[in-house]
């Protein structure tokens, strides 16, 4: 299946867009693209940043921010063509008389967290793939504080093929009392979940950046070559110590141009011997990798 801009409005505005009906908006992380505040501040349409203070261009470039959206607008149709299916946030149903300024504050409160020992945590909540793994973890209440003034979210699926819709609870719940100031608290399952999420997700990007850069060598692999061998790669990779994701990235495709284990081959040795250095970087021996390869591609 795959998600168009008529279905995606009907989703979100099924009665229309009548000013006492559900107003939509959008939370939007500027982290995922260098477009996303500028497309913002060139809208005209009601925003907010989530962030306070005085912040550098770099810190605004990457900041939250919540658009009140409208469906016939240019905007909403750059956000649908450029950002479905690229984790750029989710979209947020609320009555009428939630003010965008009541929305920031209350997404405001969620930005920071704390595990059960009391450790704070940065908490991603609009990022879609981070939403659509938590939310089933939580109990009523956690929902009931999560949602607060929120109707409805909506989250591209992990496909991007579906619009996935959560509703605040309607049990009798009670929310968690917080003092002022004081975080949510996330329970360890749900940080374990968080965590599992995110190495699937990381995983299905691999897959998908290297079959779309190297289709004819990624058409010689089977579905379980594929569901094997990437997660392997990946192992492999942080045993060298390549920790940061572009250099695990960048290892998987060494793995799918050279063939699994190309660095126990005879004629890949020196690449071996580069990754086992300990004095370079993670980035260093992908740098001194890439170089060499260039080389030898042209001698």
């Amino acid at each position: 299946m795959t998600m168009d801009i008529a279905t995606l409005t009907r989703t979100l505005w099924p009665r229309g867009n009548a000013p006492a009906g559900p107003q939509v908006h959008a939370l939007l992380d500027g982290a995922r693209d260098v477009a996303i505040a500028p497309l913002i501040r060139l809208s005209n349409l009601p925003s907010a940043c989530l962030y306070a203070g005085k912040m550098s261009p770099a810190l605004q470039a990457a900041a939250p921010y919540l658009v009140h959206l409208a469906p016939e607008s240019r905007f909403f149709r750059t956000l649908f063509e450029s950002g479905w299916g690229q984790a750029w946030g989710f979209y947020v149903v609320a009555s009428p008389d939630v003010s965008l300024q009541a929305l920031r504050k209350h997404f405001r409160s969620l930005l920071r967290v704390e595990d059960e020992q009391g450790t704070r945590l940065v908490f991603r909540l609009y990022d879609p793939r981070v939403f659509r793994t938590y939310q089933p973890t939580c109990t009523a209440a956690e929902s009931k504080e999560i949602f607060g003034p929120i109707d409805s979210i909506f989250v591209e699926s992990a496909a991007a093929g579906d619009c996935l819709r959560f509703d605040a609870p309607r049990s009798a719940s009670s929310v968690p009392q917080r003092g002022g100031g004081h975080p949510m608290r996330l329970r360890q399952a749900q940080i374990l979940a968080l965590e599992a999420g995110a190495r699937q997700g990381f995983e299905r990007d691999v897959k998908a950046l290297v079959r779309s850069k190297y289709p004819g060598h990624a058409a010689g692999w089977s579905s379980a070559d594929w569901e094997r061998l990437v997660p392997e790669s990946i192992e492999r990779a942080r045993a060298f110590g390549l920790a940061h994701r572009a250099c695990i990235r960048r290892f998987v495709e060494y793995v799918v141009l050279f063939g699994s284990g190309f660095e126990t081959r005879p004629e890949h040795e020196w690449m071996a011997e580069i990754l086992a250095d300990d004095s370079l970087s993670a980035i260093e021996k992908i740098a001194w990798i890439d170089d060499d390869l260039r080389v030898r591609a042209g001698s």
